[in-house]
């Protein structure tokens, strides 16, 4: 179930003037290190909670459809919007479902998902390397306040702990409460699905 980036974010979750806030920096010295350490932060969260912050366009290819009507996972949601659902049937012709009518949408499950529209199926698809192309963008919105605080607050941790070691040695003896901590507690409520483990096919 490969899902890959076609358009990224248009702007990060902490904006460089917050993040050097956080990190009590005032000098512009470290501004390119400090704005690489936000994005960084960004992609390590998204893949932790398989969410993606900042609305992001998204790709998912399958080899084929499910038999019947079971659902297909989306990952990397909350999902605002499918753009487009190609496929190839089984005589090598590439096809289209329409997006508002041949399908339901529940965007907003954990994790979302999509089934065929009431009474139908899956197409059959020609089994192949993206036999279907589902296009959609996942995201919270468009700005860093409609990421939920607590993931914000996880990114701040993470982002002062990578300005602040720049070793691979942990800064505090084993057995002593971390950064690592807080962020998983803060991180929790977001991580109880994986779609990984969860069959689109």
């Amino acid at each position: 179930m490969p899902v890959r980036v076609t358009t990224a974010p248009a702007a990060e979750p902490i904006s460089t003037a917050d993040a050097k806030l956080h990190l009590r920096v005032d000098a512009a010295d470290d501004d390119a290190l400090i704005d690489d350490l936000i994005k960084s932060a960004r992609r390590h969260i998204e893949q932790r909670i398989w969410r993606s912050l900042i609305d992001t366009t998204l790709e998912l290819t399958l080899e084929c459809l499910p038999n019947g009507a079971r659902e297909i996972f989306l990952p990397f949601g909350p999902v605002d919007s499918i753009t487009t659902f190609a496929y190839v049937d089984t005589d090598g012709n590439g096809q289209t479902l329409n997006v508002s009518t041949d399908i339901q949408k529940s965007l907003y499950s954990e994790p979302p998902y999509i089934i065929p529209a009431y009474n139908t199926n899956w197409p059959t698809v020609r089994k192949q390397v993206a036999g279907a192309t589902i296009t959609y963008v996942g995201g919270y919105g468009t700005a860093g306040t409609d990421v939920p605080q607590d993931i914000i607050a996880a990114m701040y941790l993470l982002i002062g702990n990578l300005y602040e070691q720049r070793s691979d040695h942990p800064r505090v003896p084993i057995g002593s409460v971390t950064e690592s901590t807080a962020i998983d507690a803060l991180l929790m409520p977001y991580t109880h699905h994986d779609p990984l483990f969860m069959a689109s096919v």
